[in-house]
């Protein structure tokens, strides 16, 4: 094992009389520092030890800090060693520009593209979760059920709880830039998470991330609570367009770090994938949403079950 990496330069943004978002501020140092290279992916992240000796914060801080790098995507476990440097969220490039810690006057306001200080939103705002179980932790408390999902369906909403979601302004990866028929240099969009569980809470059972662009930040779609009842309905109420169309992909994979720790899967492990483009009547995309399954216990068919 080689030296540990000193800290980076504080970027002045930690203040303790922010305390209940502290976590947020030193989670977006240090995923500054991720995509700056001083973390490159693969090296190790600040101990929990270190965190709280750095940024004289407490434990429950620190645990907060390292759980929301985690579900975020910039961070995997290490077994018990501690977490890794991802490359960023999904395999997104973490090269891309974006605004600092998501949370200054930079934030690009998604009505002009311009930047706009009431407009700035943290990259993950607070969600109600508790852990879900990761490869390192040991065998799975209990098996995950089967389902069978239709090509433009979900798992039924009774054997399902939302568990986690997160919302972020980020610059687009490649796939939504074409998908969107967006500008290369688009301004960063609306990427909402979401990790779909059991009704206990303990089981993951998909990913659910949508790129929306032309959201405002004070929207319902831009809060991290549960949205009920279908997303396309979702759109048509808070963004006045009404989806028309869609255009399904479905591929098959082996799971990206991220997902792998989510999904609670090894790295052999295959996962289906469902990317699913809705647009207008008049043929403009309107949100582009990628869907994660584990294929051992999802099956995906172009017709309804029989006891649906």
């Amino acid at each position: 094992m080689g030296q540990k990496k000193p800290f980076p330069p504080s970027s002045g943004r930690t203040t303790l009389s922010d305390a209940p978002k502290l976590y947020l501020t030193i989670r977006d140092q240090i995923i500054d520092a991720i995509r700056s290279g001083h973390y490159p992916a693969g090296t190790r992240l600040p101990t929990r030890a270190q965190i709280e000796q750095h940024w004289q914060v407490s434990d429950s801080t620190s645990k907060r800090v390292q759980a929301e790098l985690l579900q975020s995507g910039w961070a995997v476990q290490d077994s018990t060693r501690g977490y890794l440097a991802t490359t960023g969220p999904e395999g997104a490039d973490s090269a891309a520009p974006m605004p600092p810690g998501f949370a200054d006057a930079t934030a690009p306001d998604p009505r002009t593209g311009a930047g706009s200080g009431p407009h700035a939103v943290p990259a993950v705002l607070p969600a109600q979760r508790t852990d879900l179980p990761t490869p390192s932790s040991g065998p799975r408390p209990l098996p995950r059920p089967a389902h069978t999902i239709t090509l433009r369906g979900q798992i039924p909403e009774p054997m399902t709880s939302t568990h986690l979601v997160s919302v972020s302004y980020e610059a687009p990866p490649a796939t939504v830039v074409y998908a969107l028929a967006l500008r290369p240099s688009a301004a960063h969009i609306l990427v909402r998470r979401q990790v779909i569980a059991d009704p206990t809470g303990r089981i993951a059972l998909e990913i659910r991330t949508s790129y929306t662009p032309g959201v405002y930040p004070d929207s319902p779609l831009a809060q991290s609570q549960p949205i009920p009842g279908p997303w396309p309905d979702a759109l048509a109420v808070h963004l006045n367009l009404r989806p028309a169309t869609s255009r399904t992909d479905v591929t098959a994979h082996h799971p990206t770090p991220y997902q792998a720790s989510i999904l609670n899967l090894d790295s052999t492990a295959i996962v289906l994938v469902r990317d699913v483009t809705l647009y207008t009547t008049h043929g403009d995309p309107i949100d582009h949403t990628v869907s994660v399954w584990p294929a051992d216990s999802t099956r995906i068919t172009d017709t309804a079950p029989a006891n649906s």
